[in-house]
């Protein structure tokens, strides 16, 4: 019977992690990509962008 518990616990905290650690990746990438994309900007403008993007996507 204890066993029945643990693997009834396991299972809905797997279900709740397991998007989080797939999603990180995927964050990285599209913060990457927003950071690619400010790289033809010049002064203020770039410096609006990158902050833009790590605000979005977070500081890697």
């Amino acid at each position: 019977m204890n066993k029945l518990l643990t693997l009834g616990a396991a299972v809905p905290v797997a279900a709740v992690l397991l998007p989080v650690a797939q999603a990180a990746p995927m964050t990285r990438a599209d913060y990457d990509a927003a950071i690619r994309k400010c790289d033809p900007l010049v002064g203020d403008p770039r410096a609006l962008c990158t902050e833009t993007a790590k605000q979005k996507f977070g500081t890697p």
